[in-house]
This record gives structure tokens, sequence and C-alpha cells, in this order.
């Protein structure tokens, strides 16, 4: 069984077609208010039984926060990997590792292989 609404409007030559057109055109109209006035307006959106309606929490960081972050390390030489958020809104920005040139070492790699 077909329950779509079917709008029929009568021919352009015909007498009552735009007295018909006005009635439809008021009609949608009040339909688009009374949806509208239902789930538009917070005030009157219909709350399921048994639902606790919660207010969102503040963001733990923003866009703005990682964009900082990752320019800092840009601006200090290195070379980004990649960047995440942890779930309390720490943000981690891991470089891409440098290979260690040569000669190049620190007394405390010899020390700490011990």
């Amino acid at each position: 069984m077909n329950t779509a609404l079917k709008i029929a409007f009568p021919a352009a030559d015909a007498e009552n077609a735009v007295a018909a057109t006005i009635a439809a055109a008021r009609s949608s109209r009040l339909v688009l208010n009374a949806f509208a006035s239902v789930f538009l307006d917070p005030a009157q959106r219909p709350i399921p039984a048994g639902r606790v309606v919660r207010a969102r929490r503040p963001a733990l960081f923003r866009q703005a926060d990682v964009t900082r972050a990752v320019k800092a390390m840009e601006k200090a030489g290195k070379e980004i990997g990649s960047a995440r958020i942890d779930k309390d809104g720490r943000i981690v920005v891991v470089c891409l590792s440098e290979p260690a040139s040569e000669g190049e070492t620190n007394e405390w790699d010899t020390v700490l292989k011990k």
C-alpha cells in the first residue's frame, strides 16, 4: 500500500488554478511552520522518557592548539611525522627519526649501555 501524499494542481487554464495554488502554498507554509516549531525550537523539542539531556563538556583542545604545537616543532627544525591527541587532551607530536651522523656520540650512550 502506497501511503505517499499526492498533490495535484489544476490545469493552468482552469478557473480555480490561482486559488488552488495559493491554498496549497498556505497549507505548505502551515506544515513547515508546525515542523519548525516542534523540531527546531529547543524549548518545544520532545525529549524521550527516561533520557537525561546533558550539556556538552568543554573541548579538551582546539585546532589552534595542535597547529601551534606543529608549527613550534617545525620552527625548531624537526620534521613532523604525525600528531595525535590523547584522551586526556594532551597533544603528542611525533618527529621523524633523524639518522645519527657518524662521529657524533654522547658520553651517556656509553654509560647507559653498560
